[in-house]
């Protein structure tokens, strides 16, 4: 997308709900595998409703670390997919799946990217790119940069 082509907005999202589960790994892993599910209402730029499902992996306590209960202390990787519904940009309601991918160290940082093969109704041929910075579950600003394709 050229720089000149593209309109980048604003919107608001809060996680309505978070169902995290364990994944087993190998026994001896330093690793911990989760599978999350989220339900997410948006604001703004994207008006709507999601759902998000990811695989995180938390990485382990570096060696020498003091263990710690502050879920904030720890760090991720995520990836996965938000079926998002709703209008984008005042367009008529829509479908479309968004490919997320993000890191979490205090605060979680995703990038995201529409898959255009999913979008439908008033997001068919819609190019869109985005992501968030979020501390919490509420309130959530979020941003993305759209091209109607050619």
């Amino acid at each position: 997308m050229s720089a000149t082509d593209v309109q980048r907005i604003e919107a608001t999202f809060s996680t309505d709900s978070w169902e995290e589960t364990p994944v087993a790994l190998t026994p001896d892993s330093p690793l911990k595998k989760t599978r999350v599910r989220t339900t997410r209402t948006f604001t703004g730029g994207m008006e709507g409703s999601a759902i998000t499902e990811y695989t995180m992996v938390y990485h382990p306590t570096p060696a020498g670390s003091a263990p710690t209960s502050d879920k904030h202390a720890v760090t991720a990787s995520f990836a996965g997919l938000m079926h998002f519904a709703g209008s984008i940009n005042g367009s008529p309601p829509g479908e479309a799946v968004f490919v997320t991918t993000g890191t979490f160290e205090g605060t979680a940082d995703a990038e995201w990217v529409l898959d255009e093969r999913t979008a439908s109704g008033g997001l068919a041929n819609m190019k869109a790119k985005g992501g968030y910075s979020s501390k919490g579950i509420t309130a959530t600003q979020s941003w993305l940069e759209i091209q109607k394709a050619k």
